[in-house]
């Protein structure tokens, strides 16, 4: 995921930082007050989950680096290198690839990826990264079942987290709406894109893969957002092309020949994903994803004919479809491959001019 590289970046980063010598003294008396203070556990006292200490920690290191740093990459640097130094690179890098009930799970969303949330600082930038989370909420909820470790409890608690990243994502994608159309549609498109591929990952594990009817009943309830969610996106898009399409006619060709060639790039990605992908799936999804693929190109090749013939609409609103439909077949596969189990994705309805 973009994250992780992200993260190991920051760590990177954090490894340059120097502070003069009054700073390291003010760090350290602080760190020492922040020790005293909320760490100290008296015998026969209430026992502290650990993850909630992890939480105290992160919240007093970004204290103190806020104490004597005003630059905001510096100072989440440093409360990288103040956790560290409590936990060990060993435990923070471990924690990015633990599922909900692993014993690091707490370390992955309580501090790596709030690191990475502060450090976000663009509208467009913060939306993106919580669809990622929400996504990232999925997959994890995939594996589970696979698994046959997804419980009432862990279902819960995934899909609270779900739905709180949805939120953000939402509430972020509000601000841009105001500000760039052109931005909002594209966030809005990938995440259409990600929450189908996902429906139909989630659909397929439920009825076809594992029988258990409490797993089933967990996944139900979950679809139920994800579906939820899906309608929300449909309606802002539909809601999005009568905003362009209302304006005029050279904003609304210079957008639609914007958006072909966005498609254009997506579908060049997915050829190369889908061979990449090729001994990692299973012969059935390979041939789906190239039919898929297929009609994800006629689509464009439809949009192509719309642009030259200045339907610019129709244009923008199949081109809009093929860079979905490519999106899902690379999230479809990715699925199938880390999930090792075959699912046979469905082939994707292509709704070409009525998709407007």
């Amino acid at each position: 995921m973009e994250s992780d590289k992200r993260f190991k970046k920051l760590v990177e980063e954090s490894k340059n930082i120097t502070l003069f010598q009054k700073e390291k003294e003010l760090i350290r008396s602080n760190l020492i007050s922040l020790i005293k203070r909320d760490f100290k556990v008296q015998e026969g006292s209430v026992k502290i989950p650990y993850y909630q200490k992890l939480q105290w920690l992160y919240a007093g290191s970004l204290s103190v680096a806020k104490s004597v740093i005003n630059n905001s990459v510096l100072r989440y640097s440093l409360s990288m290198i103040l956790i560290f130094l409590f936990l060990g690179s060993s435990i923070v890098f471990g924690a990015k690839d633990s599922l909900p009930g692993d014993f690091l799970y707490h370390v992955k969303t309580q501090i790596n990826e709030k690191v990475l949330e502060m450090v976000t600082f663009s509208g467009k930038g913060k939306a993106e990264y919580s669809i990622e989370l929400a996504q990232a909420r999925l997959e994890e909820m995939e594996k589970l079942a696979v698994g046959n470790k997804l419980n009432d409890q862990l279902s819960k608690d995934i899909k609270d987290l779900f739905n709180k990243h949805m939120s953000n994502a939402k509430i972020q994608m509000s601000k841009i709406d105001n500000k760039d159309s052109a931005i909002f549609s594209q966030i809005n498109s990938n995440l259409e894109a990600s929450l189908n591929a996902h429906s139909s990952v989630l659909k397929k594990i439920s009825n076809e893969v594992y029988e258990g009817e409490s797993q089933k009943n967990n996944i139900k309830e979950i679809l139920s957002d994800v579906d939820n969610n899906i309608a929300h996106t449909e309606s802002e898009r539909y809601k999005q092309q009568s905003k362009l399409f209302s304006q005029g006619e050279d904003a609304l060709a210079a957008e639609s020949k914007r958006s072909f060639f966005e498609a254009e790039k997506e579908i060049e990605k997915t050829i190369d994903f889908i061979e990449s992908k090729k001994i990692q799936v299973s012969v059935n999804t390979y041939i789906e994803s190239k039919d898929n693929l297929q009609l994800a190109e006629n689509a464009l090749s439809e949009s192509k004919s719309e642009l030259d013939t200045q339907s610019y609409e129709t244009s923008f609103a199949l081109s809009q479809l093929a860079g979905r439909m490519a999106k899902e077949i690379r999230i479809s596969m990715e699925a199938e491959a880390n999930l090792k189990i075959k699912l046979n994705m469905p082939t994707i309805k292509n709704k070409g001019k009525d998709e407007k």
